[in-house]
């Protein structure tokens, strides 16, 4: 389509609103759906628009909604198009033409001129409504003006902020915020954007426009705090606008007041927000006044713990399932509960979730037997984890955990609450509720990951127990219980270890050979013992517990079976002579197998590489004083017997060679130069100047490898020690 028609349809679909915004101006309550009456919605409901790398595609949300408004974003071309969608151009039109999807643009018409080939002209001829356009409409209508955008957009500008760290990259500390914004961001359909600090901007800004859009001004004015403490954190504003969107603005503007579908990734975070102490995200001690206000009165009493119930939903493989799948049982008591919910019919809530929750196991059954027998792709997402909610006023009924599936949502008035307080909930934050019509919205909470489940005190079923292989009794189990400890109660760790494992496993675990029919029978293999499910699981051992063990079986002639994941609760690794044992206590025996029967993938765990982070953030979880020694407490340990000590010279020779040891499996840098550079002085001190000399030496390789400025005054101070000793040999 040439860009003059392009821009034509712009100015077409601007007068549209505009007259739209002057009809209703005077309106007591503002319906955002006075801006879709061509979509004729048929309830329940729901947009599709996912905030993962590996999400949900339209069609497998076909057995939970009878419409599903789809915005269309303008990839470059049709294979990105089909890989982001699951489904080609074609078969979108045709199932719109059936009724079931709804299509609306992402950007204005112009923006979408130069795709190859115009493969988007047939969605672009049927004129589907802007949603940034009639955004910005609607919150004229909410707000009557927009004066306090204008503010943030200033500041946002052209301003450089930081992204993440750097003096955490020299720490090798692994920073959740920063690797979540970059999973958000490739989520938006290009992943070569993740490196791109205005793109990150843009998404932000398009979070504020959401947010005062529905009159949650307030929110904003947190988000100009947070880019005027210090240089400013982008990746903190980025991932905060997007949670804040997603549940409060998103559910009107996206879902249009229908049910609104909810990554976990964001329910974690919503989870991480509530238990965080931002007086620790700057490093800047020159906090402005106001922000500790804000603190108390609005972030850490925001989305309170969300707490709901989770069942497993089997899913559609591929678009052509919806030939065959017919139940609508999920649908309708959706349905029922939306009315409820709307009617405020408190007594009748839990009767119809539960029945929402029978008819969502029903579905999942008739998907699971869809599901035999037929391949998929590794990033084809087979099975996910369901639960159900709702964000609004309404709240009376949600706060007990006999009802736990009725999550309470978005409770920001206070820490301790567990209930909305419609009152003082929108009072505080919610300028223009008076004029949204729709106060509730039931929403569903997915995750499309298996997540660890362990309990602290007792282990669940694992294939170790089953061999009856027994729980070592030493410190390292006493660390693995203390890193699952810190999983179940920081939400951000763990999405730190999916995202690790996903980005990891990428397109999952096969072989390709020249012969074909070797081929086939390999891959068949694979997916025979579930290796991809299996390698998932390895990996989240791998990046919680620093290790993670495969067990392999063999047949009675010797000839390899299966292969399963084993917890590392229930194997040591030895050395012996140079080689790598495995050691079980099996019945209570000790029992040592070679590598052709346990092999390990060794590292670090994420847990001690971002200690540091979640030390100052989650102070009162992470209980420093009252913890297995970890690789840092050794490290500050070390580090003050040294300093009581000064004239024990070959015993702090050792003690700091271990704390070496542990900088390098944690990759921190900037230890590490002061380590080496504290070597160099104690071997000078035994005057053997040669070792001190490298280990001076080797200190300033260190530096000049950091990509802060933190250390940079040591430059001068290991160069004088150079000089000094190479005079001395």
């Amino acid at each position: 389509m040439e860009l003059k028609e392009l821009n034509e349809m712009d100015k077409k679909e601007q007068d549209r609103v505009n007259n739209l915004i002057k009809k209703h101006k005077s309106d007591k309550k503002i319906d955002i759906n006075i801006f879709y009456d061509d979509f004729n919605l048929d309830g329940p409901y729901t947009s599709y628009n996912p905030i993962s790398s590996v999400d949900l595609k339209p069609f497998q949300l076909v057995p939970f909604f009878k419409n599903i408004i789809i915005d269309i974003k303008p990839f470059k071309n049709k294979n990105e198009f089909e890989k982001y969608y699951g489904m080609s151009v074609e078969r979108l039109v045709d199932l719109k033409g059936q009724g079931l999807f709804k299509f609306r643009l992402t950007n204005n018409y112009s923006e979408y001129y130069g795709l190859e080939n115009d493969y988007l002209d047939l969605i672009l001829y049927n004129n589907p409504p802007i949603s940034n356009v009639v955004n910005r409409a609607h919150g004229l209508l909410i707000n009557n003006n927009d004066d306090s955008l204008l503010d943030i957009f200033n500041i946002i500008g052209d301003d450089e902020f930081n992204f993440g760290n750097l003096l955490n990259l020299d720490l090798g500390v692994s920073d959740p915020m920063v690797l979540s914004a970059m999973d958000m961001m490739a989520a938006f359909g290009d992943k070569t954007k993740c490196g791109d600090d205005f793109e990150y901007k843009k998404v932000a800004v398009n979070n504020f426009i959401n947010l005062w859009a529905c009159g949650y001004n307030k929110i904003n004015d947190f988000f100009k705090i947070l880019l005027q403490i210090g240089q400013g954190r982008l990746d903190w504003v980025f991932l905060f606008s997007n949670v804040y969107a997603n549940f409060f603005s998103n559910p009107v503007l996206e879902s249009l007041n229908g049910t609104h579908m909810i990554n976990s990734k964001l329910k974690y975070w919503a989870d991480d927000l509530s238990i965080l102490k931002l007086d620790k995200i700057f490093e800047d001690p020159n906090i402005p006044d106001g922000f500790e206000k804000a603190d108390q009165t609005f972030l850490n009493s925001d989305v309170a713990k969300i707490m709901n119930e989770t069942m497993p939903m089997n899913t559609l493989l591929n678009d052509y399932d919806l030939d065959d799948y017919d139940f609508t049982g999920a649908i309708d008591a959706l349905n029922s509960l939306e009315k409820i919910v709307d009617n405020k019919r408190e007594k009748d809530i839990v009767d119809a979730s539960l029945e929402l929750k029978n008819q969502l196991s029903l579905a999942s059954d008739i998907a699971g037997n869809m599901q035999e027998n037929k391949s998929f792709s590794y990033d084809t997402v087979n099975k996910i984890s369901l639960g159900f909610s709702y964000i609004g006023t309404l709240g009376s009924f949600a706060g007990g955990s006999e009802y736990s599936l009725l999550s309470t949502i978005s409770s920001v008035i206070s820490t301790a609450l567990s209930t909305l307080s419609s009152t003082n909930l929108f009072n505080t934050l919610y300028d223009g509720i008076n004029k949204l019509n729709k106060e509730n919205h039931i929403c569903y909470i997915y995750d499309n990951y298996d997540k660890l489940n362990f309990s602290i005190a007792e282990r669940i079923y694992d294939v170790g127990a089953d061999r009856n292989f027994l729980i070592f009794n030493d410190n390292l189990t006493n660390k693995y219980h203390y890193y699952e400890y810190l999983y179940k109660n920081i939400p951000s760790l763990k999405v730190l270890i999916d995202i690790n494992a996903q980005n990891t496993i990428a397109e999952g675990y096969g072989v390709k050979v020249d012969n074909p029919v070797m081929n086939y029978e390999l891959n068949k293999f694979i997916k025979e013992i579930s290796l991809n499910s299996k390698l998932k699981l390895l990996l989240q051992h791998y990046f919680l517990y620093g290790v993670g063990y495969f067990i392999n079986d063999f047949k009675s002639d010797g000839a390899f079976k299966d292969v399963n994941v084993i917890n590392p609760h229930y194997v040591r690794t030895i050395n012996k002579n140079g080689k790598k044992y495995f050691k079980v206590n099996l019945n209570g025996i000790e029992t040592v197998y070679g590598n052709d029967k346990i092999s390990s993938f060794e590292g670090c765990s994420l847990v001690e590489k971002s200690l540091p982070i979640f030390d100052s953030f989650y102070y009162d979880i992470t209980k420093k004083s009252d913890r297995p020694s970890l690789y840092y407490d050794v490290i500050l340990n070390n580090r003050d017997w040294c300093e009581k000590n000064p004239f024990k010279i070959d015993e702090s020779i050792k003690v700091t060679k271990e704390s070496l040891e542990l900088c390098n499996k944690l990759n921190n840098k900037s230890h590490k130069i002061l380590l080496l550079f504290q070597l160099g002085m104690l071997y000078q001190i035994r005057e053997d100047y040669e070792l001190s000399l490298d280990y001076f030496e080797d200190s300033l390789e260190v530096l000049n490898q950091c990509q802060s400025d933190n250390l940079i005054g040591y430059h001068n101070k290991i160069q004088t020690q150079i000089d000094k000793v190479s005079k001395l040999i």
